[in-house]
Parts: structure tokens; sequence; C-alpha cells
């Protein structure tokens, strides 16, 4: 299925009041769709065949809408549907024409990969709410798919169920056959159910996509467009309960061999009709795909995705974004707090619903060890109105730590809560939205552990120069708050918006959440204006621009961006995009890490993106990406290719190296105290060469039984030429900034205790080093790689063998060989894991 692309994503951060006066127009208005259910008198055989004489006499789904490549036209190819049901099941059959049966796409894969096969989907919104979904995909290879829309258009693709189907070509086209589980639907009891229902249908070698429901381009509306099905009468909420137990035993070798086994459980438990109990005792994630390798040079954490499955489900309830619609990556809830710091998980529950009146709430309760005890609680509650058009909304997180030395408790808070509201509502038929959000947070800890708060690069209080920062170190106690506001022109040709988010300097999220930045003001803009009916030459086209700015909370001015870009898809389904940009930067107020603010210099860039034919079986894109600071002739160039070959329907291999290189000046090196215990700033001209190469290969022997192979050498080096120190920081004249340090008062020289190298300082030239610091430059490798033989030898339960291997190592050499980077990779004494995983489903 396609949902709205990026451009939707910018449309949330924005600012509550326009200033555009251009006006679009939401061309999805037909009339809602609506079909009526038919039970199902006898046993079903979910074989893919439509034979049976209640799929003959249920009343057809027809009159298919066609939403790319023509929207709006009549469907080349036809499709229509039935829907059945008994006590147990709700049973979708989908009869799909196609005049050329041996050209439709069945792609073997694994469960939940994507391909450019055939597909049908069919979403259900059983809450009836119009916000919230589950939806079951199939292609004609018999491969499943499944996942959750919440908030009308956003997608957890972590969440599974447990369900049926069947596919089958045939000399008509091929048919699709879904048997879901009531069980793994959240309805309320009634006599008579009505529920949103969608079907979408995919043209893998043409790239048609028809919808039953129509489900307009030029809106970002999707589970709010679903049709009606009704006629379901005597159907209860069953009893839901679902066990998954685990077994696994490990050997791992690297300078000896450890072996290693362990049990848990995973659970749901359905206590109420829309309320749900899920659990983890002892969870293993040993199948889960390594995090990519990062050398991170800047101030800012950088974020992984979560990739567990327990705590990838229920994203729907816990989601709580410091974007204005839940996008991003900044969040009030980070999951991947829990179980840091080589933390281990001794369980974890989360309980979650739903009910007919409109309120959704969850609660998350974790418990963890890892010198001491920690206790992580979420819970959000949101209440929609109007059919979801208003949804307020409250979210509240707390940390309580116990330490088991002190040493952990200087470095930790032993509390921390924040909270966060939030306002949505869309207007004037759904083509506008407004949302806002409120933030507070509240942290506690030692002298020490607030100190080291208030150093840290969200907010460094104890600038010098910042008379409007408060550095205390003998505080025990930070408090907090935020706030992001948006309007948004969400439909139509032409889209727009304005936002404003601001952080106040003593926020602090970190414990439980993701927030790279505090004490800042950012007002932003968007435009755009979209072409979605196809043309001789496209099928479609954009063109965009963002703007913003960012100031402290002294008003002091880091940023002035402003961005436009230009993309399209031809008509032969090759696409890309052309993008330039300026960033004004009169401060920098984070590169001298808690010194003074410096003086910045601007610069422009741009990106140029390349995509191939999706439908072909060897897919390629390329996307160069070059920054300038003609200020200081620095250059930064990024290439990004991706190669997927399809090379037989149930074999595929992806190939992602990325290349960067870049001369920039400025970079931080390291701050000392002089002689006289005054800090002493240092920067310098970095050359960085970095290349890393990600290959997939997935080979299906059937939908069940598959094996991934996942491997990504990394290697980067970094040599810093013409070491400068800060000397007058707000000077417009950059000569007069700094003082760059020549072989007169520089030299290279073995460190104090002889180990490593130093540079020392002597500005007197009298041979007496007035200060020193390490050397700089470095070569970091790495390799990550696993192998994962994946076997659902039963519904919804899996036996995994993996085998990992990782290696790191890094010295100070600085120049980049890519021979003598792979020899020194392979070098580096690795590490092998070798796994057995056994779990098992069993439903109640």
């Amino acid at each position: 299925m396609q949902y709205p692309s990026s451009p939707t994503r910018w449309l949330a951060n924005a600012l509550p009041l326009s200033i555009f006066t251009l006006v679009g127009l939401d061309t999805a208005h037909a009339a809602e769709q609506q079909l009526a259910a038919a039970p199902a008198d006898a046993p079903l055989a979910i074989d893919g065949v439509l034979d049976e004489p209640a799929w003959q006499s249920a009343p057809a789904g027809t009159g298919f809408w066609q939403r790319s490549p023509n929207e709006g036209d009549p469907p080349v190819y036809p499709t229509e549907f039935r829907v059945l049901y008994d006590d147990d099941n709700l049973y979708v059959g989908v009869r799909a024409y196609d005049d050329q049966p041996e050209l439709i796409r069945d792609i073997l894969s694994r469960r939940d990969q994507t391909s450019p096969a055939d597909w049908i989907e069919v979403g259900v919104d059983a809450h009836n709410d119009q916000r919230t979904a589950r939806v079951f995909a199939l292609n004609p290879a018999g491969v499943q798919r499944d996942y959750l829309v919440f908030n009308d258009n956003q997608i957890d693709v972590g969440w599974d169920a447990v369900w049926s189907s069947a596919a089958r070509i045939d000399d008509h086209g091929w048919t699709a056959e879904f048997a879901i589980p009531l069980n793994q639907l959240r309805f309320a009891p009634s006599p008579e159910q009505t529920w949103g229902i969608q079907v979408i249908r995919t043209v893998g070698r043409s790239q048609e996509i028809t919808s039953w429901a129509p489900w307009s381009t030029s809106s970002d509306r999707l589970v709010s467009r679903f049709g009606r099905i009704d006629g379901i009468y005597g159907v209860d909420p069953p009893r839901r309960i679902e066990l998954r137990p685990y077994a696994l035993g490990s050997l791992r070798h690297a300078d000896d061999t450890e072996l290693d086994g362990d049990i848990g459980l995973d659970f749901d438990i359905g206590l109420l009709n829309n309320v749900t109990l899920t659990g983890t005792i002892n969870p293993d994630f040993g199948q889960v795909e390594a995090d990519p390798s990062q050398v991170n040079l800047t101030v800012n954490e950088t974020f992984f995705d979560e990739k567990r499955p327990f705590f990838l489900e229920g994203t729907d309830i816990f989601q709580f974004g410091l974007g204005a619609n839940d996008l991003g990556t900044e969040r009030l809830f980070y999951s991947r707090r829990i179980g840091a710091y080589d933390a281990t998980i001794y369980g974890a529950a989360k309980l979650s619903g739903k009910t007919a009146s409109g309120w959704s709430f969850g609660v998350l309760e974790a418990l963890t060890s890892a010198d001491g005890l920690t206790n992580y609680t979420v819970s959000r509650v949101k209440k929609d109105f109007d059919r979801g058009r208003t949804s307020l909304g409250a979210a509240l997180t707390t940390v309580n730590r116990r330490f088991d030395d002190d040493a952990t408790a200087a470095l930790l808070h032993d509390r921390a809560y924040s909270l966060g509201l939030q306002l949505s509502h869309r207007f004037a038929r759904d083509r506008w939205l407004v949302n806002a959000r409120l933030l507070g947070s509240h942290v506690h800890g030692s002298e020490e552990a607030i100190a080291l708060t208030q150093r840290r690069s969200q907010r460094y209080l104890h600038r010098p120069d910042a008379t409007h920062l408060d550095y205390d170190p003998a505080r025990t106690s930070l408090t907090g708050a935020g706030l992001i506001s948006s309007v948004a022109k969400v439909a139509g040709t032409w889209q727009y918006s304005l936002g404003v988010d601001a952080r106040s300097p003593e926020l602090e999220l970190n414990d439980i959440g993701f927030q790279q930045t505090a004490d800042f003001i950012k007002p932003s803009g968007f435009l755009q204006y979209r072409v979605t009916n196809p043309t001789s030459a496209f099928n479609k086209a954009y063109m965009r621009v963002l703007t913003h700015a960012i100031t402290d909370f002294s008003a002091t001015p880091s940023e002035i961006m402003g961005d436009i870009e230009w993309g399209a898809t031809l008509s032969n389904y090759w696409s890309g995009f052309v993008s330039l940009n300026w960033f004004e930067r009169p401060w920098d107020t984070k590169l001298l890490r808690g010194g003074p603010a410096v003086r910045a210099e601007n610069w422009t860039g741009g990106g140029v993106g390349v995509v191939s034919d999706s439908r072909a079986p060897l897919r390629f894109e390329l996307v160069s990406l070059l920054r300038l600071s003609p200020a200081t002739d620095s250059w930064w160039l990024t290439l990004y290719p991706v190669v997927n070959w399809q090379i037989s329907a149930n074999f595929d291999v992806g190939f992602s190296p990325i290349y960067s290189q870049r001369a920039w000046s400025d970079e931080y090196v390291t701050t000392v105290a002089d002689t006289g215990d005054t800090p002493q700033y240092f920067l310098a001209d970095i050359d960085q060469t970095t290349l890393t190469f990600t290959l997939r290969m997935n080979y299906t022997f059937t939908p069940s039984l598959s094996v991934q192979l996942y491997t990504q050498p990394f290697v980067t080096a970094a040599s810093y030429r013409d070491y400068k120190r800060v000397v007058d920081p707000d000077s417009r004249d950059r000569d007069s900034r700094f003082d760059v340090l020549d072989d007169e008062i520089l030299r290279r020289d073995t460190c104090e205790g002889g180990v490593g190298s130093c540079y020392f300082i002597d500005q007197n030239a009298d041979g007496a080093a007035d200060y020193s610091f390490g050397l700089a430059d470095f070569n970091f490798r790495e390799l990550r790689s696993n192998l994962v033989l994946r076997w659902e030898y039963l519904p919804g339960a899996a036996l995994f063998a993996v085998w990992s291997h990782g290696r790191t190592g890094i010295d100070d050499g600085g120049d980049f060989a890519l021979g003598r980077e792979s020899s020194a990779l392979a070098d580096i004494p690795g590490e092998h894991v070798f796994l057995l995983k056994l779990s098992y489903w069993h439903g109640l």
C-alpha cells in the first residue's frame, strides 16, 4: 500500500497562524461505500478457491476506484470481494481479475517483507472510530503482511497477528482468501456490528492501485476514507488469551567459549472487551538485526529504531512524538531506554484498550537491573470526538531508580517524570489540521548527577556568556517545559503550514524519552504544490519550500534555513528529485561544548536523487548530497547508491554502500586548562572518509520458511590539521577569531606515561608545555553480520537458528586506504554467537 509521502510529514511541523491565502480543493468526497456481510453457515476451507455456496450467495463489493496512476478512472483490472463471518472469524474473499494471468507477480518472500508483487490488502476498522485499522495483506505466492494504522494515517509495521490465508492463480486472474480471527480484532459488544473496511489492490507490473472506497492522493486521510460493512449479527468480543513461551540455547565464542540457555514468556490476555494485558518475562531479542555502525562526532545522540517485538507492539497507544503529529525521532517515550546501560530486563507489561465512546488508554511497566533496580512507567490516555476529527490526549512517564553504589548515583537521576498534553483538530471538510502539544519535565538526583545534566549537550547551562542560563552545581533537581504547535492545510493541490517549537533550557526527557536539544525557539513554514493527475510525461510531480529559524531563549540566533525541492515520477515510473538549500548561521552556541558562543560560517548545498522503475527485477537508486562553505573552502560529499535485484521469485539481494568524504573547517577537538586554569578551546580542520557496505540476501523456500543474511562492514578514517585556538569567539573577522597553532608552538610527542601520541603547546616558545591534548586522528573499523533461518512451523510459532558475528577496532592512524582498512578489519579478533530459539503460540 502506498501512503502519503514525506510532504505530509513536513506538514506536521508548523505554527498556529497561517499567512497563506492559497486555496486547494479536496477531490475525495465520493459517497461512502457500504456492504453487508453474510453468515458462513458451514465451515470454510481456506484454500484460495472461493467455491463454497456462502461465497456465491454473499453480496459483492464492486465499483473499485483507481488511485494510481490515473486517479478517479475505472480500474483497468476489475476487482470484487465478499465478506462472511461466524462466531470465530471474519472471512474476506477477493477475486482479482486479470486477462493475462501469466504476468501476475507471485514473488515469494519472507513474512512482512514488501516486494514489487501483486497484493491484496484488507483493512478493518473494528473500533469504527475512523482512526485505527488492522491491515492484512496477501500476495499470489501466499506471503502475508500485516500492520496497524493509527491516527488515521500513521503506520506501525511492528504489529503482528495470527491469521490464515491462501491465494491461487487461475485462468481469470487470482483469488485471495482471508480468515481473520475475531480475537485479533478489537471491538465493543453490540447486537449488530458496523465496521470500517477497505480493500486495496496493487497490480505489480503496472503499479495500478485501486481501492474499494475512494482514497485520493490529494488528502492525507486513510482510515477515515474506509467504507462500511454491516450485517454482522450476534458476534461477541471473544475471550483473548495468547501465550508465546520460548526456549533459547546459545554458544558464544571469542577468546573462550561460553554455553548458555534461557526460557521466557510473552503473553496477551483480553481482560475486557477492548482491554488487553500484554507482558513479557525474561525477554530475549537474539534474532533481532544489529544496529547500523556509526561514528558520531556531533554533540547530538544517535537515534536507533526499535526492533524488539514486545516494544514495537502498541505504537498506536503509546506514541507521543515531539513533532506535531507523532513524527520525527524526538519523543516523550523512547523504548530503547529500557534495557540500555547493559541492563537486564526482568519483565515488562502493557495494559491497553479502546472504548466504544472514543477513549483509548495504555499503561506500560518495565523492571530492569544494572547496578541497581530501575522501574519505568508510561501512561497514556486519549479521547476522540466527532469521529476522530478532534482528539485530546495526555501522557505521563516516570522513572524511579535504586542504586547499588555511589558511582552510578553520580551519573543517573533517581527520579525522572515527564508530562505531555496534546490537541489535534481537523476542520473545513478535513482539509485543515491544527496540532498543539505542551511538555513538562522534572528530574531529581544527586548534586553530581544534576550537575552532569546541566552540562550535557542538550542545554550547556554552564556556558560562560549565556546570561539567561543558571548553572548551579549544588542543585538536586531540574524542571522544564516545551510547546509545539502547528496549523496546516493537508489536502488539495496546494498544501502549506506554519508552526513553532519551543523548549525551555531545563527541559530533560532523556531518562525514557529522546530529546536532542533544549533552549530554543523554532518557527517554521512549509509550502507545497502537487500534481497528481498524470500527463504524457509525468505520473506525478511536486515543488516544495521549507524554512525555519532557530534562536535560544536569549534571542541569540543560531540558524536560518531555506530549502526548495522539485521532484517527479515519470510515466515510465522512474523518479527523481533536485533540492537546493542554504543555512545562515550567525552563532554556534554548541561548538565549544559548553564554552562561549562562536560566530559561525554560512553554508549552502543541495541534493540530487534518481530512482529506477520499481517494477523491474533489477532496481537501483542514487542519492548525492553536497554541502559547501565558501568562507572556509569546506565541502562535504555523500553518495547513497542502492541496488535491489529480484534474482528469482524467491531470491532477492539488496546492496547499499554509503560513501562520504569531507574536508571541513572548525571541527571541535578538545578543551584543556592552561597553567592559569583558564579553559582553552581547540578546533581543527578535518579530512574524513567513510565507507560502509550493507548487504542483505533473502531466500524463501515457502511463505513460512526463509533464510536471511545481513552483513555490514564499516570503516572511517579522520585526520585533523591546521589546529587553532579560539581567542575571540565574537569577532566578525575570522582571522581574529582564532589563533592558528604553527609548528613553532605545536609539537607532537609521546603522551605522559608513554602511551599514545599527544600535542604539546608551547605558546611562549620557552621549551615548556603550557598545555597538551591527545592526538585526535583515528581509524575506526567494524563488522556486524548475522544469518537467520526462520521457520514458522505453526501459525504464530517459530524456530530461529541464528549465527551472529561482530568485530570492532580503532587506532590513531587517520589516513584512509581501502586495501589497508580491509586487511586491518580482517585482522581484528571477532566474536561468534550461535543461537537456537524456539517459540510457541497458543491461543484460547
